[in-house]
Parts: structure tokens; C-alpha cells; sequence
């Protein structure tokens, strides 16, 4: 059996599964939200460093949890992709945008996309993750 840093319990990988699937496609496949890959590893991360309710009431910590997600994240989208949002990923990324609120468009994004930035997104999340613990700040 390999090791690992275990993020999220697995009792709970199913539920938290069918709600962050709802974020795809810039929020139920409207395009016009945040990347679901962005949402997603911005979730994981704030998962994986423990950001508590209590933990967030002082200014500080939650000062230095948004840091985090803007260097291991969003500041990455920015200067690859000029945005986080959906559509403007796909038209930097692909050259084009689909209204994936028509099912047709939607498939053909699906099929075309093979995953559009989320493996890239992931990676990115994941050395933030490992950095983090490797720090030990949290």
C-alpha cells in the first residue's frame, strides 16, 4: 500500500464529489463563474491546511490562507489565462468558448476539453499542499 497525505476522509469523498461536480463548467455548466478547476483545488487546499471557522476568526491566519490560494492558484490563472472564469479560460486555452448551457455545445466541450485545465490545476494544488505541510506553517 502506498502512502500519502490523506486531504479528505473517504467516508466523505462521494458527498463532497456530487457537490463540487455541480461547479464544472463555471457553475453548472454556464461558463459564466469561476473555473471549476480553480473552485475545486481553492476547496481542497483550504481542506488540506484546516481552515476552521475558529482558525479564520483571527485576520492573520485568514490573511495568510488567502495569500496562499491567490500564489498557488489564482495569480497562476491570471497570467496564463488573463481570468478565472470559465469562458475566458476556454477562449484562451482553446481559442474559442461554447455555451455549454446547449447540451449539444456542452458534449462537444466535454469531448474536445479532455479535462481543460483541471490536471494542470490539480498539480498546482497539490505542491501548494505539500509545500504547505513541508513549512509547517499550518
Amino acid at each position: 500500500m502506498g502512502g500519502g497525505l490523506e486531504i479528505i476522509p473517504q467516508d466523505m469523498e462521494e458527498s463532497l464529489f456530487s457537490g463540487l461536480a455541480l461547479l464544472s463548467g463555471g457553475v453548472g455548466m454556464t461558463g459564466d463563474g469561476s473555473c471549476g478547476a480553480v473552485t475545486g483545488s481553492v476547496l481542497t487546499i483550504g481542506i488540506a491546511l484546516g481552515l476552521s471557522r475558529e482558525k479564520l476568526m483571527d485576520s492573520g491566519v485568514r490573511r495568510m490562507a488567502y495569500d496562499t490560494a491567490q500564489n498557488a492558484i489564482l495569480d497562476k490563472y491570471y497570467a496564463k489565462y488573463n481570468s478565472i472564469l470559465c469562458k475566458d479560460v476556454q477562449r484562451k486555452h482553446f481559442g474559442k468558448a461554447w455555451d455549454l448551457t446547449v447540451p449539444e455545445m456542452s458534449e462537444e466541450f466535454l469531448k474536445e476539453s479532455r479535462g481543460c485545465t483541471i490536471a494542470q490545476t490539480a498539480m498546482w494544488a497539490t505542491k501548494c499542499i505539500l509545500d504547505e505541510f513541508e513549512e509547517g506553517i499550518w
